[in-house]
């Protein structure tokens, strides 16, 4: 079997049916319980070290926002001690800033929208001195380590922080798998599929832990031999690693100084450039 990465966040989530299919999927029981109460549970257990980074003058930087709720936790409590500033959410689909949005504004907190990729979004606001708390949940594996850190780096002034996490390796792969087989996360690889022109008939949606890479991988088996592929050949559409907390560390170490807190799902990291003015 031949496997083609294919991966694409920017492309999955341009398309508005996509971006619907992936809040479903968190808006969906079995899917939040299993996969993103921990992350969330992380979050509110260490509230205190969190806000600790915070001041009246706080510029919260929002990746990615989804549907708002781990940022909406931590910037309520931040309003009532009064820490915060102003909160930008960057994204390239318009559907996940406006719900987002509404979230922030029902705090009174002011609130920026940049549509417009990762990279792109943190340069505009290069130019802003207030000191900025760069959220990035639970994604950072997901990209090449070294590529993302090179970004985030690259963008952040000295005196800002960056909040990352990761979902840790699970002791039960195999229920992982069975919480990524869903009709949420075809809808969302779809749009990859689609441009392929392959015929339905000639795929079929597949799910499955890669132990090399220690990454869960969403996509489609080829049925049928084609023009292009093989039959039995892999096209991922999809991918969302585990690491264990010693991997998370190192993919990080390289970049920043900081602080890690870990439960039994999830692990986070909150520090700041290295050989910033923090530093010293």
């Amino acid at each position: 079997m031949k496997k083609y990465d294919l991966t694409n966040s920017a492309e999955c989530y341009k398309d508005k049916t996509q971006a619907e299919a992936y809040l479903n999927l968190f808006k969906n029981t079995g899917y939040k319980d299993k996969m993103v109460s921990g992350e969330f549970g992380l979050i509110q257990n260490n509230l205190e070290i969190i806000l600790n980074h915070f001041t009246n003058k706080t510029h919260y930087v929002d990746l990615g926002p989804g549907l708002g709720d781990k940022s909406e936790l931590i910037l309520k409590h931040a309003k009532l001690q009064d820490r915060i500033n102003l909160y930008t959410e960057i994204d390239i689909q318009d559907l996940f800033l406006e719900i987002t949005g509404k979230k922030i504004e029902k705090l009174q907190i002011p609130v920026q929208k940049i549509k417009n990729l990762f990279e792109e979004g943190l340069q505009q606001l290069k130019g802003n001195l207030n000191p900025k708390f760069i959220y990035l949940g639970c994604t950072h594996r997901n990209f090449k380590s070294e590529q993302i850190n090179n970004m985030l780096y690259t963008n952040m002034n000295n005196n800002d922080y960056v909040y990352i996490s990761s979902e840790v390796f699970p002791q039960d792969i195999n229920q992982v798998i069975k919480n990524y087989s869903n009709e949420y996360l075809e809808h969302i690889s779809k749009p990859l599929i689609r441009k392929l022109n392959l015929k339905k008939s000639t795929i079929q949606f597949n799910v499955e832990f890669n132990h090399h890479s220690s990454q869960i991988e969403v996509g489609y088996i080829i049925k049928t031999q084609t023009n292009q592929y093989n039959k039995g050949d892999f096209l991922v559409c999809l991918i969302s690693k585990k690491s264990t907390p010693n991997e998370f560390k190192e993919s990080i170490c390289s970049h920043f100084n900081g602080i890690y807190f870990k439960n039994e799902t999830n692990i986070a990291f909150i520090g700041s450039k290295k050989n910033s003015i923090i530093d010293n």
